[in-house]
């Protein structure tokens, strides 16, 4: 193994022992309710060019522009806690999208829509249910999720037979 493969995985794993560690990080993550054991599993770390930036992140890599690494512990870490927070708002959209009161009511309101449009509930189950279990990726909360939005939906319909 190289010298810089071996810098690499230092500052890797100096990076995630700050992250697990440091109670700003530990606070971040209970907030959020993220798992401490998720910055080891699913968060990656990389030194990458950035073409003018210092850093980005997404749900599960940080980037760090090679330029900050020199004094990245001493004088670059805000950097990483940036993008920490980048990742961490992240994967919490990820994990608990339908825990969005707004995202669970645009899918019922979809789902009115398609009952008072004439649509039955195979009909709609054949447009919703995909992009539900895109988002969830487990069929049968998809389908505990969808049949919710169901019943929601023939509730809010009943209100407009008539009008």
């Amino acid at each position: 193994m190289n010298w810089y493969k071996i810098s690499k995985l230092n500052i890797e794993t100096k990076i995630k022992n700050i992250f697990k560690t440091h109670p700003l990080f530990i606070n971040l993550l209970k907030e959020y309710n993220i798992d401490k054991e998720d910055i080891d599993n699913k968060l990656d770390i990389k030194i990458k060019e950035l073409d003018g930036q210092f850093s980005i992140a997404n749900s599960k890599v940080i980037y760090l522009d090679p330029k900050i690494i020199d004094n990245l512990f001493e004088e670059n870490f805000h950097f990483v806690t940036h993008e920490f927070f980048h990742w961490i708002k992240r994967r919490h959209e990820k994990e608990f999208y339908f825990n969005d009161p707004e995202e669970t009511q645009c899918f019922v309101l979809a789902a009115v829509w398609e009952l008072m449009d004439g649509k039955n509930i195979n009909d709609i189950k054949k447009k919703i249910f995909p992009i539900i279990n895109n988002i969830l990726k487990d069929k049968q909360k998809s389908e505990i999720f969808f049949n919710k939005i169901i019943k929601y939906a023939l509730d809010i319909k009943e209100l407009f037979k008539n009008v």
